[in-house]
C-alpha cells in the first residue's frame, strides 16, 4: 500500500466519502547529505517509488527546507562538514517531529547506538540496496502516522514561527492570534510557498466557491493579516499581492 502523509489541518475531509475525494498525498522526504550524487541518486529511487521528494546538504538548508516542505520523514547523512548528523537532527527536532533515519557510510555500532539513543527511527549503513532503503522509510511511516506534520512550522530566514494548533504566530519577537479566515488564508498561502497562489484556487478552498463578494472578502482578510505580520503593512513583505494573480508569503527575504 502506498504511504501517504497525513492531511494538512486545511484540507478538510472530514464528512466527505474518501472513495470520491481523489488520491491522498505522496508521502514527502527530506533528504540531507553534502554530497551532491549521493543526493540525486537518493532523489530518483524515492521519486521511482512515489514519494516526493526535497533536499538540503547543509544544517541550516535543511531547517530552511524543513519549514517549506514539512516533511513526513528525514533521511539525514551522519559524516557531514560543520554541524554533522546528530547536530543536525538535534536542530530538526525543534521544527519538526517526522521520523529520521539517519544515514552513514560507517557501520560503526556506537554510532547506530547513539543515533538510536538521540531519537532516530533507524539507522542505515552506506552502501544499501534500494529495497531495504524503501523498505525501512515505509515502516517508519507506518508506525509513525502523521508525525510528519508538524504542528509547528517555523520560517527562520524571516523570523516567524505559526502553531497550527493555537493559531499563534510568533514574527519578530510579537505574537498574534490569527482569527479563522486570516488562519485559513496564511495556512493556504504557506503550503505552497513560495509559490504564489490564484484569487480562484484561494476563494474555492475558503469558501467553496468563488465569486466577486468572495474576493472582496479575501482582500480585507489579507489587509488584516498585513496589519497583524507586517512591519509596514502598506509595503508588505511578507504578504505579497500580484494584482490581477494572487497572493505569495515570501519566506525569504
Amino acid at each position: 500500500m502506498q504511504p501517504v502523509s497525513s492531511m494538512a489541518p486545511n484540507n478538510r475531509l472530514s464528512g466527505l466519502d474518501l472513495d470520491q475525494a481523489g488520491p491522498l498525498k505522496p508521502a514527502r522526504i527530506l533528504v540531507v547529505d553534502d554530497d551532491p550524487d549521493f543526493l540525486d541518486m537518493t532523489k530518483l529511487i524515492l521519486r521511482s517509488e512515489g514519494f516526493d521528494v526535497a533536499s538540503a546538504s547543509s544544517d541550516r538548508e535543511a531547517l530552511s527546507r524543513c519549514a517549506e516542505v514539512n516533511p513526513d520523514l528525514i533521511l539525514i547523512d551522519l559524516m557531514m562538514p560543520g554541524v554533522d548528523g546528530w547536530g543536525v537532527q538535534q536542530q530538526l527536532r525543534q521544527v519538526t517531529q517526522a521520523p529520521v533515519i539517519v544515514i552513514s557510510a560507517s557501520a560503526n555500532r556506537e554510532n547506530a547506538a547513539r543515533s538510536l539513543d538521540q531519537g532516530a527511527g533507524d539507522y542505515i549503513s552506506k552502501p544499501f540496496h534500494k529495497a531495504e532503503l524503501v523498505s525501512r522509510i515505509r515502516r517508519l511511516l507506518r508506525q509513525s502516522p502523521g508525525t510528519g506534520a508538524s504542528r509547528l512550522r517555523v520560517f527562520p530566514a524571516v523570523d516567524l514561527t505559526i502553531d497550527l494548533d493555537t493559531h499563534q504566530v510568533s514574527v519578530r519577537g510579537r505574537t498574534h492570534y490569527l482569527l479563522p479566515r486570516e488562519f485559513d488564508l496564511f495556512s493556504i498561502l504557506m503550503e505552497h510557498t513560495p509559490r504564489s497562489v490564484g484569487y480562484e484556487l484561494i476563494t474555492r478552498h475558503i469558501w467553496g466557491q468563488d465569486t466577486a463578494r468572495n474576493r472582496s472578502h479575501l482582500k480585507n482578510i489579507a489587509f488584516n493579516l498585513r496589519q497583524k505580520l507586517e512591519r509596514n503593512p502598506a509595503l508588505p513583505e511578507l504578504i505579497v499581492n500580484y494584482r490581477g494573480l494572487g497572493y505569495q508569503f515570501v519566506t525569504r527575504p
